[in-house]
């Protein structure tokens, strides 16, 4: 190997990203779709400051357990 990494290494960053992080879907399904939206929701997040992105997070949070309180209703 001339550059000392896997094929699965040079594709995924895995082992040699630091910032790498596999994906595991929460809900098993054989494909995850990702629209346009998808894409610009993200590029909107790593665009913001990091106290902005620790804020957006709070309020999905707060957003899952609203919703699961109306669900109990």
């Amino acid at each position: 190997m001339v550059l000392e990494v896997t094929p699965e290494q040079l594709l995924t960053g895995k082992g040699i990203d630091e910032e790498y992080v596999e994906y595991k879907p929460k809900k098993a399904k054989a494909e995850l779709e990702i629209s346009k939206a998808d894409i610009r929701i993200i590029e909107d997040i790593h665009a913001m400051k990091d106290a902005q992105r620790k804020r957006l997070m709070k309020y999905m949070e707060a957003l899952k357990q609203i919703e699961a309180l109306e669900e109990m209703e």
